[in-house]
């Protein structure tokens, strides 16, 4: 008798951050006003998406990186204009929600060379997942 077990595998991305130059992406993060996208970050609770940051690099769904190279390039920019236009909202209705979690099981795992991730960090990492679950169109970004 013959059993064979499948194991699911998770593909690991890696986005590389950069400060200058050309990029596939760039994101404009505003602090208010119309935006293609508004995000709320969640301390706990129901949310779209759960993410947590890892020191495991093998454990990853996406690693973030500053130097070297990347499946994709994005540049975060305040000014000027963007692929993206973002706007984080503390207490409003968004069209997203995420949740950071310290315990238990993350939707996606983010591992990064810097000590701090920031938010704006987590959303360039998870923002192919955020275009499929709101549906965008191939062409919007």
């Amino acid at each position: 008798m013959f059993l064979a077990i499948a194991k699911s595998t998770v593909c690991q991305e890696t986005i590389l951050l950069k400060d200058h130059g050309f990029a596939d992406l760039t994101i404009r993060f505003k602090e208010s006003g119309i935006a293609d996208l508004s995000v709320n970050f969640k301390d706990n609770g129901i949310s779209d998406i759960s993410v947590s940051i890892t020191k495991d690099k093998s454990k990853a769904d996406y690693i973030l990186k500053k130097t070297g190279s990347g499946d994709r390039t994005v540049k975060i920019i305040d000014k000027g204009i963007g692929d993206l236009n973002v706007v984080i909202n503390k207490n409003y209705i968004s069209n997203i929600s995420i949740c950071i979690i310290n315990n238990g099981t993350p939707d996606y795992y983010i591992y990064s060379d810097n000590e701090d991730v920031t938010k704006e960090e987590i959303i360039v990492c998870l923002i192919k997942v955020i275009k499929e679950r709101m549906n965008f169109s191939d062409e919007t970004f």
